[in-house]
C-alpha cells in the first residue's frame, strides 16, 4: 500500500500458511515481499514469557485479496481454506 492509498483499510487479514518457526516465517515473508505482498506474522508460542519466539510455529497472515496468490506462491494448503 502505497502513502495515500487507503484502498485496503477495511480489508480483512486471513492466514495464508503456517510455518515451523520463525526463520522459515521470515524466509517466507521475504519471499512474498519481493512480489509486493505485505505480511503480518503472528508467533504462535509462549513468546517473550519464555525469552524468544524463535522455535515456535508462526502463522503468516496477508489481505484477503492477496491470499490466493501468496498460496500460489508458497505452494501451501492451508486449513483456513476448508473454513
Amino acid at each position: 500500500m502505497t502513502n495515500g492509498d487507503h484502498t485496503h483499510l477495511n480489508e480483512k487479514l486471513v492466514p495464508v500458511a503456517e510455518a515451523p518457526n520463525e526463520p522459515i516465517a521470515e524466509l517466507w515473508r521475504g519471499l512474498l515481499g519481493q512480489e509486493g505482498i505485505t505480511v503480518m506474522l503472528k508467533a504462535m508460542g509462549p513468546g517473550a514469557a519464555y525469552f524468544s519466539n524463535f522455535g515456535y510455529q508462526h502463522t503468516l497472515y496477508v489481505l484477503e485479496s492477496d491470499a490466493e496468490r501468496a498460496r500460489d506462491i508458497l505452494d501451501v494448503e492451508t486449513e483456513a481454506e476448508e473454513r
